[in-house]
């Protein structure tokens, strides 16, 4: 175990052993942000929108050195947060902006800073965990979510059911998306019937993989019953380890359906159950312990699924 994984246990025993233990949550401080650093949020994000583009896997950015317009929107976060000097989610968020603004150094230093004085906020945290990897600090290049449509990088992401990680204004978080690919809820009154989720920690072999499912009560004789697969115990920069930092970190997830063209048929922001924060936290504890997993090959992540299909089929899950 190298040096940052002995530091990393060494951490999630003293916060567990503290009466302050509970991680502190990106929404939380979302909602604490004040009218006057709002409007400077908004400032900046309406220059990050317009200069960032984001694809399936991949992004662009326009405007970003020391004196392009992503470094003002940086410096317009950096406002915010000099108003809130103790709002960790703004602090956050500034440092996001100057690394996309291709402020390398000064990014990693003012985020290791971030992580150090507040060992709670574990986006930070897993952030300084990636090192110098690729899409390190990924805020501005996850989709945008909670808007009337369907952000393309989510489309294209999107063909049966499958957690992502997106972006709500300056927070970071996790929705699950269901294709109706087919039109099954074209006349079903998706905002009046009940929708279950949990999740599971499975291991097939060397294999360890998180096991999501959802049941929606479309039909109460046979409700649907859908499942989808992370491997969040891989290397710091893969997205399914991203997909479980952010949602270990959640009280609440968005579930939406949406159909062939992308209309929305469902978004409800749903609870999380105590079974699912349960395993939650096991994983979230496994990712603190161990900041870098191995890599996996596409094979050995279908046979690993195949084995837990076999193993738990979807009548056996329980809620």
């Amino acid at each position: 175990m190298g040096f940052l994984g002995r530091l990393f246990k060494k951490d999630v025993s003293e916060v567990e052993s503290r009466s302050s233990s509970t991680p502190e949550l990106p929404g939380d401080a979302a909602k604490c942000i004040s009218p006057d650093a709002q409007v400077l949020v908004a400032e900046a994000l309406r220059i990050i929108d317009t200069r960032v583009e984001i694809r399936r896997g991949m992004f662009s950015v326009r405007g970003a050195g020391s004196e392009g317009e992503v470094m003002q929107a940086a410096r317009k976060l950096q406002q915010a947060h000099e108003l809130q000097p103790k709002n960790c989610l703004l602090h956050y968020a500034y440092v996001c902006a100057l690394d996309l603004a291709a402020q390398g150094k000064s990014a990693t230093e003012e985020m290791t800073r971030l992580a150090d004085s507040n060992p709670d906020f574990l986006l930070a945290r897993f952030a300084v965990a990636r090192g110098e990897r690729t899409q390190k600090y990924p805020l501005f290049i996850l989709p945008s979510w909670q808007q009337a449509r369907v952000h393309p990088a989510i489309s294209s992401s999107v063909t049966t059911f499958v957690a992502l990680a997106v972006r709500e204004g300056i927070e970071p978080r996790v929705a699950f998306f269901l294709r109706d690919s087919e039109g099954n809820f074209r006349n079903v009154a998706l905002s009046r019937i009940r929708i279950d989720i949990t999740n599971m920690v499975s291991s097939v072999g060397h294999s360890q993989m998180v096991a999501a499912y959802a049941r929606i009560w479309d039909d109460p004789r046979n409700p649907l019953q859908i499942e989808t697969f992370d491997f969040p115990f891989g290397p710091a920069e893969s997205a399914g380890r991203l997909v479980y930092e952010l949602l270990c970190l959640q009280n609440d997830v968005d579930f939406a359906v949406i159909n062939s063209s992308d209309q929305i048929l469902l978004n409800r922001r749903l609870s999380i159950p105590p079974m699912m924060k349960e395993t939650n936290r096991q994983v979230l504890r496994r990712l603190i312990e161990a900041p870098n997993g191995p890599i996996l090959s596409d094979a050995e992540k279908y046979n690993a699924v195949r084995e837990h299909q076999r193993r738990m089929p979807l009548s056996a899950v329980r809620y």
